[in-house]
Protein backbone atom coordinates (compact mmCIF):
# COMPACT_ATOMS: atom_id res chain seq x y z
CA UNK A 1 0.00 0.00 0.00
CA UNK A 2 1.44 3.72 -1.18
CA UNK A 3 0.94 5.82 2.15
CA UNK A 4 2.70 8.58 0.56
CA UNK A 5 3.98 10.16 -2.37
CA UNK A 6 4.18 7.59 -5.54
CA UNK A 7 6.56 4.81 -6.97
CA UNK A 8 7.98 5.04 -10.02
CA UNK A 9 9.20 2.18 -11.87
CA UNK A 10 12.62 3.49 -12.82
CA UNK A 11 13.13 4.28 -8.87
CA UNK A 12 15.93 2.68 -6.05
CA UNK A 13 14.75 2.06 -3.45
CA UNK A 14 15.87 1.55 0.16
CA UNK A 15 14.08 -1.41 2.58
CA UNK A 16 13.99 -0.86 6.16
CA UNK A 17 12.86 -3.11 8.77
CA UNK A 18 12.35 -2.41 12.20
CA UNK A 19 14.18 1.30 11.52
CA UNK A 20 17.28 -0.56 10.22
CA UNK A 21 18.42 -0.57 6.75
CA UNK A 22 18.00 -4.01 5.07
CA UNK A 23 18.71 -3.88 1.52
CA UNK A 24 19.22 -1.23 -0.96
CA UNK A 25 18.79 -1.92 -4.34
CA UNK A 26 16.51 -0.69 -7.45
CA UNK A 27 12.30 -2.50 -8.64
CA UNK A 28 12.13 -5.27 -11.00
CA UNK A 29 8.52 -4.96 -11.53
CA UNK A 30 5.67 -2.53 -10.50
CA UNK A 31 2.48 -4.07 -10.72
CA UNK A 32 -1.09 -2.35 -9.98
CA UNK A 33 -4.27 -4.99 -10.07
CA UNK A 34 -2.67 -7.16 -12.25
CA UNK A 35 -1.45 -4.86 -15.40
CA UNK A 36 2.51 -3.31 -15.13
CA UNK A 37 2.59 0.06 -13.83
CA UNK A 38 4.75 2.95 -14.79
CA UNK A 39 3.70 4.58 -11.25
CA UNK A 40 1.69 3.88 -8.54
CA UNK A 41 0.39 6.84 -6.38
CA UNK A 42 -0.94 7.59 -3.30
CA UNK A 43 -3.87 5.75 -1.29
CA UNK A 44 -3.21 2.85 -4.08
CA UNK A 45 -2.39 -1.05 -3.50
CA UNK A 46 0.95 -2.68 -5.89
CA UNK A 47 2.71 -5.44 -6.34
CA UNK A 48 6.56 -5.27 -6.77
CA UNK A 49 9.26 -7.16 -6.84
CA UNK A 50 12.60 -6.09 -5.79
CA UNK A 51 15.70 -6.41 -7.86
CA UNK A 52 18.22 -9.45 -6.30
CA UNK A 53 15.98 -9.19 -2.96
CA UNK A 54 12.99 -11.56 -1.99
CA UNK A 55 12.69 -11.56 1.97
CA UNK A 56 9.54 -9.23 2.33
CA UNK A 57 7.99 -9.43 6.03
CA UNK A 58 5.28 -8.04 7.17
CA UNK A 59 5.99 -4.14 8.25
CA UNK A 60 8.88 -3.77 6.13
CA UNK A 61 9.05 0.00 5.17
CA UNK A 62 9.59 0.72 1.54
CA UNK A 63 11.75 4.10 0.35
CA UNK A 64 11.98 4.94 -3.40
CA UNK A 65 13.69 7.39 -4.40
CA UNK A 66 15.50 8.88 -7.50
CA UNK A 67 18.84 10.19 -7.99
CA UNK A 68 19.30 13.89 -9.68
CA UNK A 69 22.40 15.32 -11.30
CA UNK A 70 21.79 19.20 -11.20
CA UNK A 71 23.90 21.61 -12.54
CA UNK A 72 25.88 23.96 -10.63
CA UNK A 73 24.76 27.97 -10.01
CA UNK A 74 27.49 30.73 -9.57
CA UNK A 75 25.73 33.69 -7.11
Amino acid sequence: FVEKGSIQRNCKIRLYRNDVLIHEGKLASLKHYQNEASEVKAGSDCGLTIDGYNDLREGDVIECYTVQQVEKKLL
